[in-house]
């Protein structure tokens, strides 16, 4: 069929509209499908704006995806196609996105360019994440006075703009780089100030990660002997509640792949609270956390086709039901397997629920002080369910 200009555009603009949506949800291969469609339509229209758009759009679709050279490609195309037309605006975030899929050095020269574009047409909020981005650099290089400069102006702009949740952005990384000069104070004010505004915002995974680097922070400067136990102490009751909580939002995952990713960074943070507890001398903790480690979750069967539960019987033998765990709503079939290699394979089609709650042998509910900061501090919602005994 041939299409009129009219509803070519018409159906360009969904496309285009309908792969921004795929990409911000995630799924990418759809999102790569209709920018290409649109790209395709917007060529056969002739107009090249749109189509380095489209350009431009699918280079974030590629980078997103690891597809580094597709990307420097697309960005580097559509880069050339907004210079051409004179579209400046454009052409400094083509340069500025080209310049992130190159190493430090390549990547100066290119934002350096973009901030100049920026510059020329006073659009100081994208001069100033062009001069954030140079920050990282120069702090990666140990620029370090570079690099604060870059970031102290970074937080002048968001303080004068009102814009509370780049400046929490700004002071989290400008506690790295006072950490990495051993300044304990601004550090942790910069850490607290990001992971406070992050609180307002409902942004709790940013949250657990001021949390996690303020008790690194503290543990790494309890060097008095006098006091280092008690620091040692206030580092696990910052660290512990922000791990737990980040071990739970693993669960969210409806891929293996995803989840073992996701552990790997749970297995450092929980290595790191087993040192502290272990320092501190706390063996109850210890054997507390060993078996909340142990029982990281189940799987779900709720909502799971039939097909599904066939094909994970057929793969890892049987499921064997271990009991209802109710969420509220309706009550969660659950199943246990019984091998990693199992669980493995039965994570690629049953999602998991959150870890449950553990009765310990003495009648104490395990790390019950940390679960309970969780609900406070990052605004979940308890456990529900009787908790599961550990012998």
């Amino acid at each position: 069929l041939t299409l009129s200009s009219t509803n070519a555009i018409y159906i360009a603009g969904c496309c285009e509209l309908l792969g921004s949506a795929y990409k911000e949800i995630g799924r990418l291969s759809s999102a790569e499908e209709t920018y290409d469609r649109a790209a395709s339509i917007y060529e056969q229209l002739g107009s090249a704006e749109d189509l380095a758009r489209m350009k431009h759009q699918l280079g974030d679709v590629y980078l997103d995806n690891g597809r580094l050279e597709d990307a420097r490609a697309a960005y580097t195309a559509s880069r050339a196609a907004f210079k051409k037309a004179e579209v400046w605006d454009w052409y400094g975030h083509s340069t500025m996105h080209l310049a992130n899929t190159f190493p430090d050095d390549e990547a100066e020269a290119l934002f350096l360019e973009a901030k100049a574009a920026y510059n020329s047409l006073g659009l100081e909020e994208k001069v100033v994440r062009i001069t954030s981005a140079l920050g990282q650099i120069y702090a990666r290089r140990e620029e370090l006075d570079r690099a604060e400069a870059c970031f102290l102006e970074a937080i002048d702009f968001f303080i004068r703009d009102n814009d509370a949740f780049s400046l929490a952005d700004a002071d989290f990384t400008l506690a790295g780089l006072y950490w990495k000069r051993n300044d304990f104070a601004n550090a942790e004010k910069h850490y607290e100030r990001a992971g406070e505004t992050y609180v307002k915002f409902g942004v709790f995974q940013r949250v657990a990660g001021c949390d996690i680097n303020r008790a690194s922070l503290w543990a790494a400067h309890a060097q008095n002997p006098a006091t280092r136990s008690a620091m040692l102490g206030y580092a696990i009751d910052l660290m512990l509640p922000a791990v737990l909580f980040l071990n739970e939002q693993g669960h969210q995952f409806q891929s293996v792949a995803h989840r073992q990713a996701w552990k790997i960074l749970h297995r450092v943070w929980m290595n790191k609270v087993f040192a502290l507890a272990h320092e501190v001398g706390d063996t109850k903790l210890i054997a507390e956390l060993v078996e909340m480690n142990v029982n990281t979750g189940v799987y779900s069967t709720q909502e799971v086709s039939v097909s599904a539960l066939r094909d994970a019987s057929r793969m890892v033998g049987t499921l064997t039901r271990v009991g209802s765990v109710s969420t509220g709503a309706a009550p969660v079939r659950a199943m246990a397997l019984s091998s990693v290699a199992s669980r493995l394979v039965a994570g690629a089609v049953l999602p998991q629920l959150p870890p449950p709650r553990l009765l310990m042998p003495d009648g104490s509910i395990a790390a019950e002080k940390y679960l309970d900061s969780i609900l406070q501090r990052f605004d979940v919602e308890e456990r529900p369910g009787e908790p599961i005994r550990t012998w």
